[in-house]
């Protein structure tokens, strides 16, 4: 349904034409009137007075005076003539005038729609290469996430893998808070962008779709803006990229630091088992003596001796394990092994303590290992979601780049629609005015016909009424007699005034007809130039839109190589990818590993990789002769 404003003002427009059309039948309807009196008036004056009586002196008077009245008739009639020639002259000048104007505003407004396509042409470059930049700051983000998702799981094997020392576990811990800040900063930061992309581009559209290219300057400078926002942007991505590389070798060193500690806490601990299980090893002897010593039948004093030594060994080592322990002394005062079997028991008792903290500190660990995989366990939670997260806002700003190029394709269509309306509409214009002159020159044509008659029709009449006033005149002077020398006189001057006016009638005519073909001929040339300019405008008009085909097409290769090499780069950004796995994978071996040789082999590998320079590569070789 049509909005009723479009209706009123379709309305006003057709009003506002029917009364130029009715001005123009009224200005018609006057002229004719006024052509139309003065021929009453020239018929009127051809009617002559045939009185064949004589007449006195006052009848001749009276002649006299009915003469002049024709002629000054016909003057006027000519006259009026004269002023509706003048008139549509001046009509023709002020069509040929305006036809000029609407030429001139046709090749304006061709220029606009014109300006208007390069334009919008150039506006859908632009959001191509925003969608692009956005495609690509998605890929990245998408690549760091996996990264980070990779170190995670990485720390978890590391953590299964690593010591039970509290400060290893400190430390980790202290890393992983770190880590999971450093996440969380880089989901609102990344949330932001992408907010505020969105934002950006719908702002964008909204103001394509009000302004239709009218600020072409504001347009401009939001480009602009939007080419340093993608550089701070893709400068901020580095930084971080930077960051996490930089945060990466830390871990890594820290990581071997780590490692080696875990050796040597691991070689303590064995050391200790062997303490504590020499030290048990006297205990066990013990119990099995005495176990042995009810059994036993002695045969010897030298074996009872060695008994009573062990059962004494034995009560020292049990003395020790009491809360308060006896004094020994008044049973055994000589004895020489007291004090060493005192430091052996204190140093056994010293051992057992520390292999209970250990106990406990294992438990401890454990426990904090068990945290700890619950947290890695909802910290993968988490990346799943923002995955999850991260494909529906892909999905989002792919319906929403689908939904801009099918706006962009719709106004394409719409200003196509519109330009062929117009060039409809000025080719119509065109017609009607070729169609309005030609009735015009038609309507000269019959205007100079009737107006070459009626000067015919004057010539004829004059030329009858002459000769009869001339035989009346001749006819009077036969038949008077005294009174005849006054009146003749008078007939030759009015003889005399008939032929100059004759002679000026016959004249006239002819300088009007030459008039009247040079503005023809004047006419027809100036209708020969306006259809030539007209041509040229047309023949402008399809090169013009056959360039913009041409461009259109070179456009559409030049967008499809661009997408091509859009492609190529992906794919070498995903095997930069693999070979990043391939070295991250190659540098945890190198630094777990402790062997010289399969260091070097993958040095060589890291080599092939990052490409050493041959001063690097003898650095390397140097580096490892040393170590030998």
């Amino acid at each position: 349904m049509d909005d009723p404003n479009s209706i009123i003002q379709a309305q006003k427009e057709q009003i506002a034409r029917y009364q130029t059309r009715l001005k123009d039948v009224v200005t018609a309807y006057k002229s004719l009137l006024n052509e139309k009196q003065a021929l009453e008036a020239v018929l009127s004056a051809k009617k002559p007075k045939q009185e064949g009586e004589e007449g006195t002196e006052t009848e001749e008077e009276d002649d006299k005076v009915e003469s002049t009245a024709p002629i000054s008739v016909l003057m006027d009639s000519i006259k009026t003539l004269s002023d509706e020639k003048k008139k549509m002259e001046a009509s023709f000048l002020s069509d040929k005038k305006n036809l000029r104007q609407e030429l001139q505003t046709k090749d304006i407004v061709i220029k606009d729609l014109q300006e208007k396509s390069k334009a919008l042409e150039l506006e859908r470059q632009n959001l191509k290469t925003k969608l692009f930049s956005c495609d690509r700051i998605l890929n990245d983000e998408r690549h760091l996430k996996e990264n980070l998702e990779t170190q995670l799981n990485q720390l978890k094997t590391q953590f299964s893998q690593t010591s039970n020392s509290d400060k290893v576990i400190n430390s980790l811990n202290q890393e992983l808070s770190e880590v999971k800040k450093k996440l969380k900063s880089y989901e609102n930061n990344k949330l932001k962008d992408d907010s505020n992309v969105l934002q950006t581009l719908q702002l964008e559209m909204e103001n394509l779709k009000q302004q239709h290219m009218n600020n072409l300057m504001v347009e401009k400078q939001r480009a602009n803006e939007a080419n340093e926002r993608n550089k701070k942007l893709t400068a901020l991505h580095e930084e971080r990229v930077q960051n996490l590389e930089s945060r990466i070798a830390e871990l890594s060193r820290n990581f071997a630091h780590y490692h080696q500690l875990r050796e040597s806490d691991q070689k303590s601990i064995i050391q200790l088992k062997e303490k504590i299980s020499q030290l048990q090893k006297p205990s066990d002897n013990f119990d099995d003596s005495l176990a042995d010593t009810s059994c036993k039948k002695f045969s010897n004093v030298y074996q009872i001796i060695d008994e009573l030594q062990k059962l004494k060994q034995l009560l020292v080592y049990e003395n020790t394990k009491l809360e308060h322990p006896i004094d020994l002394t008044y049973i055994f005062p000589n004895s020489t092994n007291n004090d060493v079997t005192v430091v052996s028991a204190e140093k056994y008792a010293l051992v057992k303590n520390e292999r209970e903290k250990l106990v406990d500190e294992n438990e401890v660990l454990k426990n904090q290992l068990t945290d700890q995989n619950e947290s890695l366990k909802t910290l993968q939670e988490k990346v799943i979601v923002l995955n999850r997260n991260i494909d529906e806002y892909e999905t989002e700003i792919k319906n929403k780049s689908i939904s801009l190029i099918n706006d962009l394709k719709a106004e394409r269509t719409k200003n196509r629609e519109v330009i062929n309306n117009l060039e409809a509409d000025y080719r119509s214009k065109i017609s009607q005015l070729e169609q309005q002159l030609q009735k015009q020159r038609e309507r000269s044509l019959m205007l100079l016909d009737e107006k070459e008659n009626e000067i015919r029709a004057l010539k004829t009449s004059y030329e009858l009424f002459i000769p009869k006033k001339s035989s009346t005149d001749y006819e009077d002077e036969t038949q008077s007699n005294g009174s005849r020398k006054p009146s003749t006189s008078q007939q030759h001057h009015l003889g005399m005034v008939l032929n100059q006016q004759n002679s000026n009638s016959s004249n006239s005519p002819e300088t009007y007809m030459i008039f009247y073909s040079n503005e023809l001929a004047r006419k027809d040339l100036e209708l020969s130039s306006v259809r030539k300019s007209k041509r040229e405008c047309e023949e402008l008009i399809r090169q013009t839109l056959k360039e913009k085909i041409m461009i259109q097409e070179e456009l559409d290769e030049k967008i499809a190589n661009l997408e091509q090499k859009v492609y190529y780069l992906e794919k070498m950004k995903s095997r930069e990818g693999a070979n990043l796995e391939y070295l991250k994978n190659v540098t945890i071996s190198y630094l777990t590993t402790s062997d010289a040789q399969a260091k070097k082999k993958m040095l060589n590998a890291i080599g092939a990789v990052l490409k050493f320079d041959d001063s690097e590569n003898i650095l390397i070789n140097n580096y490892f002769g040393k170590r030998k």
